[in-house]
């Protein structure tokens, strides 16, 4: 007799529970599957490497402090459910919430990310199948370090529930297994063997065991905004800020005539800035602003990502980010966000942009409505300012909502000169060479790694299972422009 539940399986070892969902299939079955699967793991494994697309992450989620989003190698099955490619390993880290990682059968397939050295996991961010979210019942996140066939690998956190709606699911520390909580890996794949497990999204989120986030590579599209901001932005110095507390003014709106965009929009940060003639400053940090739905809060108009997006209900839409030096502003890019195609009227019909060198007294540079947009998705549009504003700290964006009710955006960056840090020396001090201010080494420094510094966490030893198993099951479970609606108002 088979005795099975969710209150006995979630307290068995991992080897055990393994042994226990197998038991319930004819012993014939899991050797064919077995023998059938083995070649197909070792190459899977093998397989040339790919990498989250540029899209990911799509979440929008809070990242822990310290944390960065985890994009090394994807690792498991290349192909998924009937030999698809669609449904391989990459449909899980594409940022697309309509795509998604079919596994070759129950407890037959992973998809994964190298990181490419031990990393704490601080955040799990989950979207179930949309079309199949019973399917996130028995829901795995496993870490390792090594992709042997005979690996072991931990179980790090377990879901016993179906999700009752596709949505994003986080996961916390606090509901992590308590022996794999702060444990270091290198190597981390998401993994069913109660259900089929087909998932949308995963996100990992975490910091590295050395403290030091070397670079992750880029993601798989022909001209992604990580590499046109490499190529064109001029970026502030990134050396760490103290970010004040303040709170964000309603200021009133300029008499200024209505800015109209450079005559198109484009896919790439460069791009936008190029139909200027200008070039985009980034390295912002964010101060305040205004509250979002769920993750989507004003925050994420200024993280370099249109997969990421400010929206909301409330109105004014308010949000404050300042430079770590100050700059020479000559001229706006703002973007919309992932479904302003299927939504309209989310753009704002009233807006302004201000500056300011102190925080407390604010002057603007740009004013306009919902014209200045196209009903696109991840598209930026750019406009000159007529002169050049310098001694620019903080930038404010606000603007009165969107004529649906529902306001939304993923992106605001002014072009122009990133400034000098402070001088720290006097004209009597000693050559430049001797005296050169830490900061700007820093920033140099931070261009190729940054250093984290690590949260503390619990260094307990991790699960370990029994080898002979684990090296049987692993080889079974290894295998491997934009739509444009123009406006009608």
């Amino acid at each position: 007799m088979v005795w099975y539940n969710k209150a006995t399986i979630r307290h068995f070892p991992y080897t055990l529970r393994k042994i226990h969902k197998r038991s319930v299939f004819p012993m014939k079955k899991i050797l064919a599957v077995l023998l059938s699967t083995l070649t197909i793991a070792s190459l899977a494994i093998t397989a040339s490497a790919e990498v989250p697309a540029a899209a990911y992450p799509a979440s929008g989620t809070a990242i822990p402090d310290g944390s960065v989003c985890i994009k090394g190698e994807l690792i498991g099955n290349e192909t998924g459910w009937g030999g698809s490619a669609t449904a391989g390993r990459a449909a899980a880290f594409d940022g697309d919430t309509a795509t998604f990682f079919d596994p070759l059968g129950v407890g037959d397939g992973y998809t994964g990310i190298d990181c490419g050295k031990p990393y704490v996991l601080t955040k799990i961010v989950i979207h179930p199948r949309e079309t199949y979210p019973d399917r996130y019942y028995g829901a795995t996140i496993q870490g390792s370090d090594s992709l042997e066939e005979d690996a072991e690998w931990t179980d790090i956190w377990m879901s016993m529930d179906a999700a009752t709606e596709p949505t994003w699911q986080e996961i916390l520390p606090d509901a992590f297994e308590s022996d794999a909580n702060g444990k270091a890996f290198r190597y981390y794949r998401y993994y069913n063997m109660l259900s089929h497990g087909d998932v949308a999204e995963v996100e990992l989120y975490g910091y590295p065991e050395d403290g030091v986030v070397d670079a992750f590579p880029a993601g798989d599209t022909a001209a992604t905004e990580a590499t046109a901001t490499e190529e064109t932005t001029a970026a502030a110095e990134t050396t760490a800020v103290e970010v004040p507390e303040m709170e964000a003014p309603v200021l009133d709106y300029p008499s200024m005539d209505v800015m109209a965009n450079s005559g198109a929009g484009y896919a790439t940060l460069e791009e936008a800035a190029a139909s200027i003639g200008k070039t985009a400053v980034t390295g912002t940090t964010f101060v305040t602003g205004s509250n979002g739905n769920n993750n989507e809060g004003s925050e994420n108009l200024w993280d370099n990502d249109t997969a990421t997006k400010f929206c909301t209900n409330e109105f004014p839409t308010q949000s404050i980010a300042m430079y770590a030096n100050p700059i020479t502003v000559d001229g706006i890019i703002m973007a919309t966000a992932n479904d302003n195609s299927s939504y309209n009227n989310r753009s704002p019909f009233e807006w302004a942009i201000y500056v300011s060198a102190d925080g407390e007294n604010w002057t603007a540079i740009a004013y306009g409505d919902d014209t200045f947009f196209e009903e696109t998705d991840f598209t930026y549009y750019a406009a000159a300012l007529s002169a050049p504003v310098e001694g620019v700290k903080y930038v404010y964006f606000q603007s009165e909502g969107a004529l649906s009710g529902t306001f939304q955006m993923s992106e605001v960056v002014l072009t122009g000169t990133a400034g000098e840090a402070a001088a720290t020396t006097t004209e009597t001090e000693a050559p430049v060479e001797e005296t050169t201010a830490p900061e700007t080494e820093a920033a140099e420094t931070t261009a190729t790694e940054e250093t984290v510094e690590a949260p503390a966490t619990t260094t307990e030893a991790p699960k370990t299972f029994d080898a002979g198993v684990i090296a049987a099951v692993a080889a079974a479970v290894s295998a491997a422009g934009y739509a444009v609606s123009k406006k009608r108002r």
